[in-house]
């Protein structure tokens, strides 16, 4: 079907979550999207979106981060964090921190930043914590081996400083 003809950019009956390029087939949902976003303009926030698979929490969720970081309320990252069974609150700030990183090398305005203490020990953290994930061990019956990172259950990280995170925090929260 010829989707342009009908205003659409995209086919919207994609079952893919809403992207950053596909934001406006987002339709519905206005007094939502209304109540998030004033919820969202107070401080210390977390918004929970639940709903069955498939009803579209995600697109909910992208339509409402992609909106705040278009109007330059938010830095927010291009990733999920993607939370595992077993993961203590150590694991999770871990995995922030290391999103957060990525995030700030991959955006070419944020380069003048890189160089920042707070930045290079938020990065500093995040290349231990990766280590963590790697391990060396023997195959069954101690034929052969392996390194690499270790399917299945991992050792959690060591305790991350939150003072890590909140110094991070207060560096993008400083650029402009």
């Amino acid at each position: 079907m010829d989707w342009q003809a009908l205003g659409f950019t995209d086919d919207p009956l994609k079952t893919a979550p809403i992207t950053k390029t596909t934001l406006s087939l987002f339709t519905g949902h206005d007094k939502e999207i209304h109540i998030c976003q004033r919820v969202l303009t107070g401080s210390n926030i977390r918004v929970v979106i639940e709903g069955a698979r498939g009803v579209g929490t995600t697109s909910f969720a992208n339509f409402l981060r992609f909106s705040a970081e278009n109007k330059k309320l938010y830095l927010t990252p291009r990733a999920e964090i993607k939370v595992e069974p077993g993961w203590r609150s150590e694991t999770l700030l871990a995995a922030i921190i290391s999103n957060l990183v990525r995030e700030l090398e991959l955006r070419s305005e944020f380069e003048p930043y890189l160089s920042d203490e707070r930045f290079q020990s938020a990065k500093s953290l995040s290349s231990r914590i990766a280590e963590t994930y790697r391990s060396f061990g023997l195959d069954a019956f101690g034929f052969g081996g392996s390194y690499g990172k270790q399917a299945g259950a991992v050792s959690q990280p060591v305790i991350v400083a939150s003072t890590t995170l909140e110094g991070v925090v207060k560096l993008i929260s400083s650029m402009d």
